[in-house]
């Protein structure tokens, strides 16, 4: 009897020194075999090699136990599958378990509870019934699947626990009866606890490499916008944010401005939860494939979630942000759209205005965003609005580089035009001998001034671009009143009748003469030429205007077609030309010329509307010395 007590002693301590062996390893040696992909693999083979041995060893000793078993990891509101061994005894509805509507699944029951399951024999025992009741009524569930579950003897599943925190679970299966005594699971939990660590340096690393893989798929996105082609570029940031190797969101939908709104246009991703659970739960479902291939294939655009409407720009955030029902500016409907609790909101702004959106959501896996996501996101939203500007701007120089050349065409065709009439009339009446009465004389006269005017504009446009206007300038103290008069005198001939004005007797201003002449020349111009015939202009001067030491110089006038709303922002860029362009000839260089002007001098010029229907254009020049110490006033 003894001697029988001793074997079977000897024995179970040969099983706890081999099982030792694993859990007391050298600690490289260990490091070594637990990291990378193959972490879980390795832990779950030495837990099932645990078992393995202990049967083998066991006082009559047993032939290896058939077993397999797989790791379940936590993404979100799921268990995926992240390893298994001997995958014949695992049905494909096992890859994937939902932590709220799968409560009956042992798994689901270990991790939501933060407790360890395990029988000896599943015969007759209700809970595993009712599970494979349930498994039976599911799609896709084959026969062979559900007759080796039932099958099943042994069972057990421990949560994985790293730094306190359950992130998934661990289970062993076995149609042998009575396999889990305690020995072998507490050996089993030993090794489970000590591999802890190893996971937490491989979720770290993982972390590590999640953040390079999503940096380059926005980096990706950025490197195919394409202005030309707005659905290859949108497409390519909408899958860069949803693919696996992106930024793995569940959804995004692309808002595009219109008008005050943002309005929906483009989405990746299940329109809606019944359409996504039928994504995620088909059997037969394929290998994800690799970003690049996607980003070079046909672009796909999924449907836009049904009652998603475009959204008021002034509602909704500048900035990436997480937006939680109730809790945000994002209205109510859109949240109940997408059947969500959360939106991450990702903005693509141009020069602090909103210009487009994206939606992103993880209605399908309940993912919470992680910091690093966030980062990204932010970095990512930063970049595409420089990148933005710089597409706009480059843009803006290829237009300006167009209206150039057009420019030089309008020019050349209006020289020849004003020019070659004036000079057919003074041939003839030299060939003849006849002189030239005063209507032509005048119409030659307007004809040279308007040519005389472009001409100026194009020299001084020259100066402006080559930024050295200002170095060309000459500043003096100069006679407001004499200044005015001279411009009076040059402006076209049958039209400066309709020019009111009172001398400010002896106002001066330090400006160079021949610029400012020449912006009041073209403010003027543009005031007989664009405004109702026979309506008046008045000249108006207001010294220390709003008890500054400027002189503001107002010309208002009645135009012929009232200015629209969005001209006002755009009429001193340079080649603007605005409703009224139809009624004369012009470069669009004018007013833009005049602002360069009003800020060589350190002044300024403003267009807005008073009364009846008129306009005012007001250009604000510094005082001379002796007005800042009030000589003149």
């Amino acid at each position: 009897m003894e001697a029988a007590k001793a074997i079977v002693e000897s024995k179970r301590m040969h099983l706890v020194r081999r099982a030792m062996d694993l859990l007391t390893m050298d600690s490289k040696v260990f490091e070594q075999q637990m990291k990378g992909d193959e972490l879980f693999q390795t832990l779950l083979n030495n837990c099932i090699r645990i078992i393995q041995d202990q049967s083998k060893d066991s006082v009559i000793p047993k032939a290896a136990p058939s077993m397999y078993g797989h790791i379940l990891l936590s993404e979100g509101d799921w268990l995926v599958r992240k390893t298994t061994c001997s995958d014949k005894w695992l049905p494909d509805f096992s890859k994937r378990w939902h932590l709220q509507r799968d409560p009956k699944a042992f798994c689901v029951q270990a991790f939501n509870e933060e407790r360890e399951i395990h029988f000896n024999n599943l015969e007759g025992e209700p809970r595993w019934e009712e599970f494979l009741t349930i498994i039976a009524s599911r799609d896709g569930v084959s026969q062979d699947s559900l007759d080796n579950l039932r099958t099943l003897r042994s069972f057990v599943c421990i949560p994985l626990k790293v730094s306190g925190k359950v992130v998934g679970t661990l289970s062993l299966q076995s149609p042998e009866r009575n396999l889990f005594n305690e020995t072998a699971l507490d050996l089993v939990r030993a090794f489970v606890q000590r591999t802890s660590q190893a996971v937490v340096t491989y979720f770290s690393m993982e972390r590590i490499r999640r953040f390079s893989e999503m940096s380059k798929a926005m980096a990706k996105a950025r490197a195919l916008f394409n202005e030309e082609d707005s659905g290859r570029s949108i497409f390519a940031l909408l899958t860069c944010l949803t693919h696996g190797q992106g930024m793995a969101f569940n959804r995004a939908v692309y808002l595009n401005r219109e008008n005050g709104f943002l309005k929906p246009v483009h989405a990746v991703g299940p329109k809606n939860r019944d359409a996504g659970e039928l994504l995620y739960s088909t059997p037969s479902e394929p290998g994800m494939p690799d970003l690049d291939k996607v980003l070079k294939g046909d672009i796909h655009f999924d449907p836009i979630p049904e009652g998603l409407s475009k959204l008021p720009v002034q509602d909704l955030p500048t900035r990436v942000e997480l937006c939680k029902r109730g809790e945000t500016c994002l209205h109510y409907d859109v949240f109940k759209a997408l059947d969500v609790q959360e939106i991450v909101f990702f903005p693509m702004k141009y020069k602090e205005q909103l210009e487009a959106a994206v939606l992103l959501d993880n209605f399908l896996s309940g993912k919470e965003t992680s910091k690093e996501r966030f980062d990204i996101l932010h970095d990512s939203a930063i970049d595409y609005a420089t990148f933005l500007k710089t597409k706009v701007m480059f843009r803006q120089i290829e237009k300006e580089d167009k209206q150039k050349g057009e420019l030089l065409h309008v020019l050349a065709h209006r020289l020849r035009t004003d020019v070659s009439g004036p000079y057919l009339w003074i041939r003839k009446a030299i060939r003849d001998g006849s002189g030239l009465d005063k209507t032509k004389l005048s119409v030659i006269a307007n004809k040279m001034w308007t040519t005389h005017t472009a001409i100026n504009d194009i020299l001084r446009f020259s100066v402006i671009e080559s930024d050295s206007l200002k170095k060309n300038a000459s500043f003096a103290d100069v006679n407001v009143d004499d200044l005015i008069n001279s411009v009076l005198q040059e402006v076209s001939i049958d039209k400066s009748g309709r020019v009111h004005w009172v001398n400010t007797n002896g106002l001066k201003v330090r400006a160079d003469s021949e610029m400012l002449k020449h912006a009041l020349l073209n403010l003027l111009d543009n005031a007989i030429l664009y405004s109702k015939e026979d309506s008046a202009i008045k000249i108006s001067i207001q010294p220390r205007y709003s008890n500054t030491i400027q002189i503001r110089i107002e010309i208002v006038n009645e135009p012929k077609v009232p200015i629209g709303k969005n001209e006002w922002r755009s009429m001193f860029k340079k080649f603007f030309r605005g409703a009224n362009a139809r009624f004369a000839k012009g470069t669009g260089l004018g007013l833009y010329v005049v602002d360069h002007i009003a800020m060589a001098h350190g002044g300024r010029v403003e267009a807005s509307p008073v009364d009846n229907g008129r306009v005012c254009f007001a250009i604000m020049i510094p005082a001379a010395e002796d007005e800042n110490r009030g000589g003149a006033l």
